[in-house]
């Protein structure tokens, strides 16, 4: 079961041991800083980089973030299926679920994570060089009191996205708005995706980390709940 506790519980994947590893993401950097994210937000953090065998068992676990990239090589069959069965359960008790950058469009090529998550990497997604950019703030009570957000950062620009999100944070490429920051409940599960978060620089944004504070927490909030 997730937490019975009065603290809730965040389990936070990261990747940079094989075969969770990439040549572009700095993960040992930016892994303490979305734990400090997940502190503020009042969740009791766990930091694993043993993703496979973690998620085969995410009992007390009421947050599960993932911060990890798809793997580098081959995951055998009855690892992945053991994964598979864990996220399963987890989703299953009402479990909550949080991908950051990388981590929130894919994960084993799991379907139940891009479902809870509702986001991939398409044929057509792509982003912006790295850079400084002035972001659009969606107007709503899950951003009030801000109204901009400036970070450095890469921006996932035309991912594939599945109805039902609440956008809290966007940009404008080729005349369309991106999502980059969104949360959505289904079947009795909340989720957040966050597209930014490629290095420490993203976290330096003070809006960035509030409204991705704001979105554990109610996350968290579900989860804990239902534990109870």
């Amino acid at each position: 079961m997730p937490s019975s506790s009065a603290v809730p519980s965040a389990l936070l994947l990261t990747g940079g041991r094989d075969p969770f590893v990439d040549p572009w993401h700095p993960f040992a950097e930016t892994a303490p800083r979305i734990a400090a994210v997940l502190e503020s937000a009042g969740l009791a953090v766990e930091v694993s980089d043993r993703v496979a065998e973690r998620l085969a068992d995410l009992s007390g676990v009421d947050l599960l973030v993932v911060s990890a990239p798809e793997p580098a090589a081959l995951v055998p069959d009855g690892v992945r299926q053991a994964a598979r069965r864990g996220l399963q359960a987890h989703l299953a008790r009402g479990g909550a679920v949080a991908g950051v950058h990388i981590g929130a469009v894919g994960l084993l090529g799991l379907p139940e994570w891009r479902s809870a998550i509702g986001a991939r990497w398409g044929e057509h997604t792509m982003h912006p060089p790295l850079g400084p950019a002035d972001l659009d703030v969606v107007p709503g009570p899950a951003t009030e009191g801000i109204e901009s957000c400036s970070v450095i950062d890469e921006r996932y620009t035309r991912l594939e996205m599945d109805p039902g999100a609440e956008v809290l944070i966007s940009h404008r490429h080729d005349g369309r708005e991106h999502p980059l920051l969104w949360r959505r409940e289904r079947d009795g599960v909340r989720s957040v995706g966050d597209a930014l978060g490629h290095d420490t620089r993203s976290f330096d944004s003070g809006e960035h980390v509030e409204l991705l504070r704001r979105s554990f927490a109610w996350a968290a909030q579900a989860a804990g709940a239902s534990a109870g």
